[in-house]
């Protein structure tokens, strides 16, 4: 097994596939384009796409249902009466968790009769700089929120870092949403509140399906996320004040 990075509309990947005899590919969602996904089908090899979803039944798919998971996330935000959300997404192709993921938050404020405010979505590589960069950026144009949903949690680790440097408390003063459910969400302080997703089974689910399943085989597999309660999101302050 050998992994093949690729960025954006990088097309460094075909050169493998003509030195190597590559007879299948799992996809790592943030990896893939719609070209790259051409490109290997019409060589009739074996793929599997872990972690996102997409149209072309080509590709076997392992993923949860993320459009659903940040619903859910949205709407416990909205619930605790934020309603001046900072999302933090990875880049929003069509082949992504990131724009399955913003149209379950846009979904959750249609519900609640609120209008979803499209500048307070920034992408970014969902990492820790990467969280702590745009919340940085986010308080240096004065842009007005109250809870963050970060589509990870290493840029959720990164936000509180940021918050931190600038003196605001969390969850006091603004509540964190993460995505993921990594060991290190349960061992800072406060523990993060998350939407946790079984890595282990998506891996062992993905890896049993590259080996076992023909070719010719449509399968999409979708697992079960939860939304695990930590102590970094409460009523919004600001309301209670009021």
């Amino acid at each position: 097994m050998i992994f093949i990075p690729v960025v954006g509309q990088d097309e460094s990947y075909k050169q493998y596939f003509k030195e190597l005899d590559i007879t299948g590919v799992i996809y790592l969602e943030e990896n893939t384009n719609q070209d790259m996904l051409n490109y290997i089908a019409a060589k009739n090899i074996k793929m599997v796409m872990f972690g996102a979803i997409s149209e072309d039944q080509r590709c076997k798919m392992i993923h949860i249902n993320d459009l659903a998971a940040a619903h859910e996330g949205a709407r416990y935000l909205l619930e605790l009466k934020h309603e001046r959300i900072l999302i933090i997404s990875d880049y929003p192709k069509s082949i992504s968790s990131g724009f399955q993921r913003i149209a379950g938050c846009k979904r959750a404020f249609e519900e609640y009769g609120l209008e979803f405010d499209a500048d307070r979505v920034k992408y970014g590589e969902l990492t820790y700089n990467s969280g702590y960069r745009i919340t940085t950026q986010a308080l240096q144009q004065g842009i007005s929120f109250t809870a963050v949903f970060a589509f990870s949690d290493e840029a959720a680790l990164g936000v509180i870092s940021a918050l931190a440097e600038r003196g605001l408390r969390v969850p006091e003063d603004v509540s964190i949403m993460g995505f993921d459910g990594i060991s290190l969400s349960r061992q800072v302080t406060p523990k993060l509140t998350t939407i946790r997703q079984p890595i282990k089974k998506m891996i062992e689910q993905t890896l049993d399906t590259f080996q076992n399943q023909k070719r010719e085989e449509n399968i999409e597999i979708t697992l079960p996320y939860k939304l695990e309660e930590g102590e970094t999101c409460i009523l919004n302050q600001k309301i209670l004040k009021e």
